[in-house]
């Protein structure tokens, strides 16, 4: 009977131990988010943009600052046929002041009038 108690206990404390851990991992990937969100905003502001991803999926934020019409925008541009040269590039708006549109479009680097399969546009 001491010896099934001795082993509850060992069992709780070892629960108790990964439960602590988790908790600590938690808190720190917490912390590193909060800590960098400043940063990010502070480079935003002075660049006016952010850049990141490689040439063929690269995503770009930026603040849009019009008469008007305040946001942020997100641009997504990939590579959709690279024999072709084609890559859509989407847009999506999130105002402050007034309204923008979101937008899909291709463009295409080679002569041919023929549009990939994967090349999806939007007025």
């Amino acid at each position: 009977m001491a010896e099934e108690n001795d082993l509850n206990t060992a069992e709780a404390t070892a629960n108790s131990t990964t439960r602590r851990g988790r908790g600590c991992i938690s808190g720190l990937l917490i912390f590193v988010v909060m800590a960098a969100c400043p940063i990010i905003f502070f480079n935003l502001l002075s660049n006016g943009q952010l850049t990141f991803g490689p040439e063929t999926n690269q995503w770009r934020i930026f603040l849009l600052q019009e008469t008007g019409q305040e946001g942020i925008g997100v641009q997504h541009t990939r590579i959709v046929d690279e024999e072709a040269g084609c890559q859509q590039t989407s847009i999506r708006y999130f105002m402050f002041a007034g309204e923008g549109e979101n937008n899909v479009y291709c463009s295409c680097m080679s002569d041919s009038a023929d549009i990939p399969a994967g090349c999806i546009s939007s007025p």
